[in-house]
């Protein structure tokens, strides 16, 4: 599973848990805030790799307010931390090199290819 779609996965989670957890209604308006960042992030890094930095640095915001905002269940201060743990782990891997063209390079079989009249 590429690094986009645990992002997308990881943002909806965020999405959710904010209505599910017991999130103060501060805390809800900037879970789904950031959900939507990160999602947002996460299809633009398709593009332009270097943005995936940006994911990192909304995670740190996450974590921190997982540590400072006041009135959040254990289980909503626990979960977001985690979050935004795995979301700071996830924007320091390297992208998976593609083809010049943007297209996955398809892997032939190895050896010499079979000659063919065209």
């Amino acid at each position: 599973m590429s690094v986009f779609y645990v992002d997308l996965v990881l943002a909806v989670w965020l999405l959710v848990s904010a209505f599910v957890l017991g999130h103060t209604p501060l805390s809800v308006t900037l879970n789904v805030v950031i959900a939507v960042a990160v999602g947002v992030l996460a299809r633009v890094s398709l593009k332009k790799p270097a943005v995936r930095y940006l994911n990192g640095a909304i995670a740190l915001i996450l974590v921190v307010l997982a540590v400072l905002l006041p009135g959040l269940s254990v289980a909503a201060r626990i979960n977001t931390a985690i979050v935004g743990l795995v979301l700071l782990a996830l924007s320091a891997v390297s992208p998976v090199h593609r083809h010049p063209h943007g297209e996955p390079q398809a892997a032939g079989p190895a050896g010499p290819q079979p000659w063919s009249p065209d």
